[in-house]
């Protein structure tokens, strides 16, 4: 898989080029990777695509995650690749980084498929959630531990129970 390095952070991406016409961008949600999207690889192989594993996700490590910085590692891997026409396909936060990258640069953008948008505008009772998972983040902040984790292919686990989780 390609990677970009930016600072101490390392992005990873899995793409197919296979001509000079637009741009499929898929970026899965929170707690998954590229392989999320493996059923839609051999569906558009002749299709040029890239398949994001955001920061601290997949086959991604170091450095702080925000929308932001997932939509400027985006913007970077654009710029790499030479590329300015997409479309984006987005799952829970992959759908958020989408139309965060949107609004910050329309012009790259030629559609947005938004699955299972996650915002503050669509969470019931936000006015908790947010200062709820900001004080437990950072509590669990104080304690320097890190979790190793391995790549987990997700794909594989598609005959399984919608509420299955691999460990």
């Amino acid at each position: 898989m390609p990677e970009i390095k930016l600072g101490e952070t390392s992005i990873h991406y899995k793409i197919n080029r296979v001509n000079r016409k637009g741009w499929l961008f898929f970026v899965h949600g929170a707690g998954s990777n590229h392989s999320i999207y493996k059923p839609f690889f051999e569906k558009f192989k002749n299709h040029n695509f890239i398949a994001l594993d955001v920061r601290n996700h997949g086959h991604s490590h170091g450095g702080e995650t925000s929308l932001e910085l997932i939509v400027a590692d985006i913007k970077a891997i654009l710029d790499k690749e030479n590329i300015e026409n997409i479309i984006f396909i987005g799952n829970c936060l992959g759908a958020s980084v989408a139309l965060s990258f949107y609004y910050q640069y329309p012009k790259y953008v030629q559609k947005l498929v938004l699955i299972t948008l996650f915002s503050a505008r669509y969470i019931y009772l936000s006015f908790i959630f947010y200062p709820l998972s900001s004080w437990l983040s950072s509590f669990f902040g104080l304690f320097k531990f890190k979790r190793k984790l391995k790549f987990q292919d997700y794909h594989k686990y598609k005959e399984r129970p919608v509420w299955y989780y691999p460990m």
